[in-house]
């Protein structure tokens, strides 16, 4: 049987889970290395465009969170992707030009839950489609 896109994409194959452990683990050493830059606030947009920022990389942590996990928890990835923010908040919070904010914690959580509702809602979908076929 032929796999579509959207469904290797929501059942990853194991050896593209593990690209996207390496690609998660990297990504989140240069989020955290260039984000404790004092030249770091250039980088982020204004506001309220700053919230969408955070909530599109964070969202990102998560859903790769979620495809590492092969979606069995929905919890998991969210969680995961609230303690990168909370430990990038911290770390602004020591940075000079930098300050920290529950807001940003809150758009983190909401890009979280909404990018993980999504693939949840697509293996949901992809599922119901092949159970008719």
């Amino acid at each position: 049987m032929r796999r579509s896109p959207l469904s290797r994409l929501v059942d990853p194959s194991p050896r593209l889970r593990a690209a996207l452990v390496v690609l998660a683990a990297c990504s989140a050493m240069v989020f955290f290395v260039l984000g404790t830059r004092p030249d770091a606030s250039a980088l982020v947009p204004p506001a309220p465009y700053d919230k969408l920022a955070h909530m599109m990389v964070f969202g990102g942590f998560a859903g790769i969170a979620w495809l590492i996990g092969a979606g069995r928890s929905m919890m998991l990835p969210v969680a995961i992707a609230l303690a990168l923010g909370c430990t990038d908040e911290l770390l602004q919070s020591f940075t000079p030009g930098r300050d920290a904010d529950w807001q940003d914690i809150a758009a983190d959580g909401i890009g979280a839950v909404l990018v993980v509702s999504a693939l949840q809602f697509a293996r949901w979908r992809g599922m119901a489609v092949a159970r008719e076929a």
